[in-house]
């Protein structure tokens, strides 16, 4: 985090000093308002009041536009860091994919370094607030300080439990979201298997339990809103009746203390946000170094040879483990070669004919050998599975001019005897057809074979 700051020493010191003045000119506001009461002075007061308030307005302002000028600066230098760890042979999408992964720390790390110094400025506001009521009257300070150090502790504790019931809310619906993307992904086998109801049944489990979590995160959040709501009545409380028993404090102390009541009930919230900031940027900056730790050592260099190992006019499968870059390859040959086309894996099909979706209103015939199974009408994502889109999507492609077809899929989502057809019909087809897979299946024994 000190070396984010450090980036930009001049906006992190007008950060501060903006905000330090804008949060803490209520304190002068407030003793004017004690020696109105006290004092005979109320057109005087009356102005250097209505003068303060203006210029905090203005302090607010430009403290605005240079917190937003301080992130960009603190953002900046994040990227600089990140795209430092990127080498020239990377394909400029990855380093695009790359960067967007990066996005959401770098948000939350600047976000939260601004949070902490509005925080600390209100956090000293308070401090402040509290030694003008401890020279006042001392016994009275204690008690109305005392509420917002308990609660500081009541609110450490709720919101542990808030973060954890957040994370846990978090992984169930990422739990979901897995489930959904293995039942669409694997529908047909799951259809001839007839597991159906199996999935149903876990789908309904990780909701009811998502339901749960969600209730006692709203009951905990509630909690906790609820005690800082507390703190002010019980500040109230107490000092109406100490100025109502004791008789020691004068309508203007009076006064004082009931302003600078609601802004102690807020010192329980600073003292435990700046702690829980402190932590979770941490958190975020280790998140963020690791990223980029690990694009390192993972980085992928494209072997330009690649190139020269395609044949043309065939048929190429380029063969790799997970994660050994044959996405990135595809994308490689994609910018080199020209008249070249990437089978994208979002199909984009419309609620139309079967004709209309492949020849896209163009009068042209096409080869319906592999797509038999497909209906003429309604052909839209919705009503077809992962195999019979990915098809319909091909031969559209294949129509196109495009003389080398990119497609990042091993064929394997369709029916083996299908797959032979698809396979005679990219023989015919004359293009220059490379895809992907992890294995080698004997099926490629007369494809030129790639390894990457």
């Amino acid at each position: 985090m000190i070396d984010v700051i450090k980036s930009s020493k001049l906006y992190f010191f007008l950060d501060v000093v903006i905000w330090f003045v804008a949060h803490n000119l209520p304190i002068l506001i407030g003793l004017l308002i004690q020696t109105y009461f006290d004092g005979d002075n109320t057109i005087f007061i009356a102005s250097c009041v209505c003068g303060l308030v203006l210029i905090r307005i203005v302090c607010i302002l430009i403290g605005a536009k240079v917190d937003i000028t301080a992130q960009h600066k603190w953002a900046n230098f994040m990227y600089k860091k990140a795209y430092a760890t990127l080498e020239q042979s990377e394909i400029e999408a990855k380093q695009g994919e790359f960067i967007n992964a990066l996005n959401e720390d770098v948000n939350e790390i600047v976000g939260t370094i601004s949070y902490m110094i509005d925080t600390a400025c209100n956090l000293i506001y308070g401090i402040i607030v509290i030694v003008i009521l401890g020279r006042i009257d001392i016994n009275l300070t204690a008690f109305v300080t005392l509420f917002p150090i308990l609660a500081i502790g009541l609110n450490s504790l709720i919101k542990k439990s808030v973060e954890k019931y957040s994370i846990q809310s978090k992984e169930y619906s990422n739990r979901f979201s897995e489930e959904l993307l293995n039942l669409l992904k694997h529908s047909r086998e799951i259809r001839v298997s007839r597991k159906e109801d199996d999935y149903s049944n876990s789908l309904d489990e990780i909701v009811n339990q998502q339901k749960c979590i969600g209730f006692k995160f709203s009951v905990f959040k509630g909690l906790f809103s609820t005690f800082s709501s507390a703190v002010t009545d019980c500040n109230l409380i107490v000092t109406i009746f100490w100025y109502m028993h004791f008789k020691t404090l004068s309508p203007g102390a009076y006064v004082l203390f009931i302003t600078y009541s609601f802004d102690l009930s807020s010192l329980a919230i600073y003292m435990s946000t700046l702690i829980v900031s402190l932590q979770s940027t941490k958190v975020y900056i280790q998140d963020f170094y690791k990223k980029i730790e690990n694009k390192k050592r993972k980085r992928i260099v494209i072997d330009d040879s690649i190139l020269s190992k395609i044949e043309y006019n065939s048929i190429n499968v380029l063969i790799g483990k997970n994660g050994s870059g044959k996405s990135m390859s595809l994308e490689y040959i994609n910018t080199q070669l020209p008249n070249s086309v990437m089978l994208l894996e979002n199909y984009h099909l419309m609620d139309v004919s079967k004709k209309e979706n492949i020849c896209l209103n163009q009068d042209m015939d096409y080869d319906n050998s592999f797509l038999e199974d497909i209906p003429n009408e309604h052909v839209g994502n919705d009503n077809l599975s992962g195999g019979q889109q990915f098809r319909m999507v091909l031969m559209r492609t294949l129509l196109t001019d495009a003389k080398i077809i990119l497609i990042d899929n091993n064929f394997m989502s369709v029916d083996s005897k299908l797959r032979e057809k698809i396979f005679e019909y990219l023989k015919k087809s004359g293009k220059t057809i490379v895809f992907t897979d992890h294995l080698y299946r004997n099926e490629y024994k007369e494809f030129s074979v790639i390894e990457v």
